[in-house]
C-alpha cells in the first residue's frame, strides 16, 4: 500500500518547508511572529495535509485534505511576493522559491485530477460529507429558560465608516507589476 512518503509531490513539498524555513530565518526579528511564521505555517500545511489525506478510509477525504494543500500553496505564493515587495528576500530566490511552489502545485493538481477520476460524478462534486441544514427560524432553550437564537443564526453589525482625507494609502517601496512576476498557477 502506498503511503505519503511514496508520493514525490510531498517529499517535494516537504524540501520546500524545509526552504521557507531557511530564508524565513534572515526576515527582520519583527516579522519573526508575522509574515514569517504566516509563510512557515501555510508552508508546513502542504505536506501535512497530504499525509493527513493520505491516512484517511476515502478517496473522497483524501481529496478534502488535498484541496486544504492546495489552498496553503495559494498562501505561500501571496506570501513569497509580499516578501519580496517588502526587501525581505531577493529577487533570485522568489523564483527559486516559485518555481520550486509551481513543481508542487503541478505533482498536486496532476494527484487531484487522479483521484477524482476514481470518483463517481456525484462524488466528484464535493469533497465534504453531506449535512443536513435547521432552518433559521428555530430558537433553542438554554438551561436557565432564556429563549435564545442559535449560534448560526445571521446578526448584523455596524459598518464602519471612513473618512477619504483621512485615510492613507500604503504603497510597497518598490513598485512592482504583478503581470510581469513569474507567478505559479496553483489552482
Amino acid at each position: 500500500m502506498e503511503t505519503h512518503k511514496d508520493l514525490r509531490v510531498w517529499q517535494q513539498s516537504v524540501e520546500l518547508v524545509t526552504s521557507i524555513y531557511l530564508i524565513t530565518k534572515a526576515f527582520p526579528k519583527e516579522e519573526m511572529f508575522g509574515l514569517a511564521l504566516q509563510m512557515r505555517r501555510a508552508a508546513v500545511s502542504i505536506p501535512s495535509n497530504i499525509a493527513e489525506g493520505y491516512a484517511r478510509g476515502t478517496d473522497r477525504e483524501k481529496l478534502h485534505f488535498l484541496r486544504i494543500s492546495s489552498g496553503s500553496m495559494s498562501e505561500v505564493e501571496t506570501q513569497l511576493l509580499l516578501s519580496l515587495n517588502l526587501g525581505y528576500i531577493t529577487q533570485e530566490s522568489y523564483v527559486e522559491l516559485s518555481e520550486h511552489l509551481t513543481s508542487v502545485c503541478k505533482q498536486l493538481n496532476a494527484l487531484i485530477s487522479t483521484i477524482k477520476k476514481r470518483l463517481s460524478p456525484q462524488e466528484q462534486s464535493s469533497s465534504l460529507p453531506q449535512t443536513t441544514k435547521r432552518p433559521n427560524d428555530q430558537t433553542t432553550k438554554r438551561p436557565n429558560d432564556q429563549t435564545t437564537k442559535r449560534p448560526n443564526d445571521q446578526m448584523t453589525t455596524p459598518q464602519k465608516t471612513t473618512n477619504p482625507q483621512t485615510t492613507k494609502r500604503l504603497t510597497p517601496q518598490t513598485p512592482n507589476n504583478y503581470a510581469d512576476q513569474q507567478i505559479p498557477a496553483c489552482q
